[in-house]
Order: C-alpha cells, then sequence, then structure tokens
C-alpha cells in the first residue's frame, strides 16, 4: 500500500526533474541529476 508520504516522494523527485529508472512494484531508483536515490517501499 503507498502512503503519503511515498507519494510525496515520487511526486516531489519528478517536480525536480528526477527519473524514475527502475520500478519492480516496490522499489524505485530516482535519478535526480547524476545521484541515484533508492526508495524501497515498506509493508
Amino acid at each position: 500500500m503507498k502512503t503519503p508520504v511515498f507519494d510525496n516522494f515520487i511526486n516531489k523527485a519528478l517536480d525536480d526533474e528526477g527519473t524514475i529508472y527502475r520500478y519492480d512494484g516496490r522499489r524505485f531508483i530516482i535519478l535526480l541529476g547524476d545521484i541515484p536515490i533508492i526508495y524501497e517501499e515498506i509493508i
């Protein structure tokens, strides 16, 4: 289940022109410029 914090995190990355590099159901790798941010949703 996605949480508001999770959604806000993703939306902020997109607003900052970040790129979601991979999505496998729970894990996102977001590139903000050259900085990769790995976010794994905790269930």
